[in-house]
């Protein structure tokens, strides 16, 4: 299992800032600059079953491509398609969670002809910044570009609780691994990968001059100059973590060991001594939660 990515980050100044991580604790540097992220991200995976016995038949296979919006450079939403026929959703694609889930004030399974509902399996996720929804399991057609896949499991989000990006957001496509799933199936690009060229995926942030994309079945080799670098997935596959070898913001070395590769934030987390320093380094004020969870402690 590898991980395709290139990250960085430059802010309005001369000086490019190089943050090839997310840590363990929450870093906002409130500055006037703007800091963007252009992310490239993709998944390869082999010997699927599922893709094996949708290969035995099936001779198709597709690459797709999904425009992207940006929501004040903190989230990056998408369209796909839910039930039969189709209901438009607006779906935030996070490689840091692996849930797919929809607001159910905003899809109706009674008007899909595939929709099969499952109220005796109860479905709840959080996420680290305290958002969080409930609900139960549900399994509709979803048609993500020009790829569907049928009874893919997702959640039918009852209770938002405090769940709120920008307030456009329909719902969270989780792009991580099965094993941090909560509805006991395989995840939704799992059920599409067996009809894809490649069970791969890349993003192309959007940009002030550049509209975003994320690529299923391939990668977009228009969006990128020279050779693309392939990095092993930590085990076991959960989150899309590698190991770092080094970090640095200028002539400033940062401790870690780790990195995850998140698409659904745009929260910095690492130790409270990384944090400073990267305030320091951006002569930013910051402001920082200490993350108490005792499995990240790099």
């Amino acid at each position: 299992m590898q991980l395709l990515w290139a990250l960085w980050a430059a802010c309005a100044t001369a000086d490019v800032v190089r943050l090839p991580s997310l840590w363990a604790l929450w870093v906002a540097c409130a500055t006037a600059d703007v800091l963007r992220l252009p992310v490239t991200t993709s998944f390869h995976r082999r010997g699927n079953t599922i893709t094996q016995r949708v290969r035995r038949r099936h001779g198709r296979r597709l690459r797709t491509t999904i425009p992207i919006t940006a929501c004040n450079d903190a989230v990056y939403y998408g369209d796909v398609l839910l039930g039969t026929p189709g209901q438009r959703l607006q779906v935030i694609f996070d490689t840091g969670s692996a849930d797919f889930w929809v607001n159910g004030q905003l899809f109706d399974g009674s008007q899909s002809e595939t929709y099969v509902g499952d109220e005796t399996y109860p479905f709840s996720v959080h996420y680290s910044d305290g958002d969080g929804v409930s609900g139960f399991r549900a399994f509709d057609t979803l048609t993500a570009g020009s790829v569907t896949a049928p009874s893919v499991a997702f959640g039918e989000a009852e209770a938002m609780g405090n769940f709120y990006v920008c307030g456009a957001e329909d719902g969270v496509f989780g792009l991580a691994f099965r094993a941090i799933s909560r509805l006991n199936a395989p995840t939704a690009f799992e059920m599409l990968a067996p009809y894809l060229d490649e069970e791969m995926f890349a993003f192309s942030v959007p940009t002030d001059t550049l509209a975003g994309e994320l690529v299923l079945g391939g990668v977009d080799e228009s969006r990128f100059v020279g050779e693309l670098q392939w990095i092993d997935v930590s085990t076991p596959h959960k989150y899309w973590q590698a190991a770092l070898t080094s970090a640095s913001i200028g002539a400033q070395p940062l401790a870690g060991s780790a990195a995850v590769f998140d698409t659904g934030t745009t929260l910095l987390v690492t130790t409270e001594a990384n944090a400073w320093a990267l305030a320091g380094a951006l002569d930013a004020w910051c402001y920082a939660w200490v993350n108490a969870c005792a499995e990240i402690n790099q």
